[in-house]
């Protein structure tokens, strides 16, 4: 009479990474859909645009995580970007942050090496900004996942979702101030 059976496991299988069938990933973003459809219009409007951002942002976020960063600075490298050469004070007005609460953001971009500044000749009390190599590096992969992930979802919602979507975010963007409290 056998008590025992052996097995012969092979150590090295055990430790390779399993994939699931679904990721939690995956369950979890759809688990919320199905929420966010069941509510109210103006609640799942605001629901969606939230998951929406957060989503778009994760990755770049992660990406300047590694280097020790966060939005905040991510938002000063993209303005600098879209503007080449550009105040500190029009950085802070485009962000609308006040200037005190710029400068520490931009003294760990300068720290790092991803950004650098000159007097303006004309007014020697102003310093533009400027990205340096590394920093342009930086913006663009952070960058890049976002457009990509913008261009997945115009692909999938046609030219008319992608266009709906354009008017709405620009009469929000250019409607701002009427809605401030």
């Amino acid at each position: 009479m056998q008590l025992f059976r052996i097995y012969h496991i092979n150590l090295v299988d055990m430790f390779k990474p399993v994939e699931p069938l679904i990721s939690l990933r995956f369950v979890h973003l759809h688990a919320k859909a199905l929420q966010v459809s069941a509510m109210q219009s103006e609640n799942r409007d605001l629901w969606l645009f939230h998951l929406a951002f957060r989503e778009l942002v994760r990755v770049p976020d992660e990406i300047l995580a590694t280097y020790g960063l966060t939005r905040i600075h991510n938002r000063i490298l993209f303005v600098i970007a879209r503007s080449g050469e550009i105040a500190v004070g029009d950085i802070a007005d485009r962000l609308r942050i006040t200037r005190q609460g710029i400068h520490a953001p931009m003294r760990q971009l300068r720290a790092q090496g991803l950004i650098d500044s000159r007097p303006n000749e004309l007014n020697r009390s102003v310093q533009l900004v400027r990205l340096t190599g590394s920093g342009e590096e930086l913006e663009r992969r952070a960058g890049e996942v976002q457009i990509q992930h913008l261009q997945r979802a115009f692909d999938a919602s046609g030219s008319d979702g992608a266009q709906g979507w354009r008017q709405v975010m620009m009469h929000i963007a250019m409607n701002g101030d009427a809605t401030d409290a």
